[in-house]
């Protein structure tokens, strides 16, 4: 009869036992949901970068008989709406570059799962989106694209640039994904 009790044996491994076991060096890759919140967060870089780039054209007075940047400056937030646009272009670049960076921030904490911060800038992000859509009909409307293409084109790219990231943000699988790591 064996003796269950007598110990064993014990075989060590050589020291050199090439690479662990996989599910040591095994990367967790990130849930399908963080990737979606991240992209929407990134997608907003670009709008934001736009918007500033209009603003600093009116501060830099590089408006003077370029077309480029005069159809940049038709791309800031309120510019069609008071009478006389040239007196108003400084206010305007104010409010572009002050939305452009709260956007930005609400866009660096949106990965941070905060309770009001996709609501925030889900919202403000369509109110731009609506401002620039009204904008790009009033050049149309006052036959500004009559003039040069240019004018009418560089407010439809801030209106797309606007759109994509208002719509990523705005998806349901953003809200789950914020909600169940909340």
């Amino acid at each position: 009869m064996a003796n269950w009790f007598q110990p064993q044996e014990q075989h060590s491994a050589p020291e050199d036992s090439g690479p662990a076991p996989a599910e040591e060096t095994a990367v967790v890759a990130p849930e399908r949901g963080s990737r979606l919140v991240s992209l929407a967060a990134v997608l907003f870089v670009p709008a934001v970068i736009y918007s500033c780039l209009g603003s600093a054209v009116v501060w830099t007075g590089w408006t003077t008989g370029d077309e480029l940047g005069i159809a940049l400056v038709l791309s800031l937030l309120g510019l069609v709406f008071p009478e006389d646009p040239n007196a108003a272009a400084g206010v305007c670049a104010v409010v572009t570059i002050v939305v452009a960076l709260v956007v930005a921030t609400l866009a660096v904490l949106l990965p941070l799962r905060i309770a009001l911060v996709r609501p925030a800038l889900t919202a403000l992000s369509w109110l731009v989106v609506a401002y620039q859509g009204y904008a790009v009909a009033v050049l149309l409307s006052e036959g500004v694209a009559e003039q040069g293409m240019i004018y009418v084109v560089l407010p439809v790219v801030a209106l797309l640039l606007w759109l994509l990231p208002s719509v990523v943000v705005s998806l349901p699988g953003v809200g789950r994904a914020l909600r169940r790591a909340a």
